[in-house]
């Protein structure tokens, strides 16, 4: 399978699963939902281990959320490294009840990413990525608990913030880093319980 086929077949899911769903929707209290959330979350937005926060809304019957987080990656070793770490911001469109279909975009920040080092230090990226998650699963209860996501996505470089790496990779006449990355996530977390009133 091509890539321009299994984009394609990506965006035929996208149309469809919110058109099967909009065939059985319901009335729906938007008060009596849980929606805030903390998770870990392996990969993904956050590329390394992340922890992050999310909040949820109803629109009509299907639901939107954004959250954001942090992720650090401590190196054990003599040599010198750059500081690893990412900032993901996401929204996410998800339909179904608790067992949902999700979508979703949104940008991270990472530093250190990608590095190497030469003969005359270490050389690292400073950048800002869109990320795209054309399918996923997504698993939150409408009164809290337990909290379970999976998916698959891709990262597209936007910007590079670091001249020195910029200048690095015109010199070898090749990306060190690549410009677009499919890579996939999974998030296990908590939803608070919605306060009674």
């Amino acid at each position: 399978m091509n890539f321009t086929c299994m984009v394609r077949g990506l965006m035929l899911i996208m149309i469809v699963s919110p058109s099967v769903h909009a065939c059985c929707q319901t009335a729906y209290d938007p008060d009596a939902l849980a929606k805030n959330t903390i998770y870990i979350e392996a990969w993904g937005n956050g590329i390394y281990p992340s922890l992050n926060y999310d909040r949820c809304w109803r629109t009509g019957g299907t639901k939107m959320s954004m959250g954001f987080g942090f992720s650090y990656f401590p190196i054990d070793s003599d040599e010198p490294h750059p500081l690893l770490f990412t900032v993901p911001v996401q929204w996410n469109w998800f339909h179904g009840g608790s067992s949902s279909v999700e979508h979703g975009a949104g940008l991270t920040y990472s530093n250190g990413t990608w590095y190497i080092r030469d003969g005359t230090g270490t050389l690292f990226s400073q950048a800002i990525h869109l990320v795209i998650k054309p399918i996923g699963y997504r698993l939150q209860y409408e009164d809290g608990g337990f909290f379970l996501r999976g998916f698959v996505q891709a990262f597209v470089k936007l910007s590079e913030f670091n001249d020195v790496w910029k200048e690095y990779n015109e010199d070898q006449q090749k990306r060190t880093d690549p410009s677009i990355s499919p890579w996939f996530g999974i998030s296990l977390g908590y939803t608070f319980k919605h306060a009674s009133r």
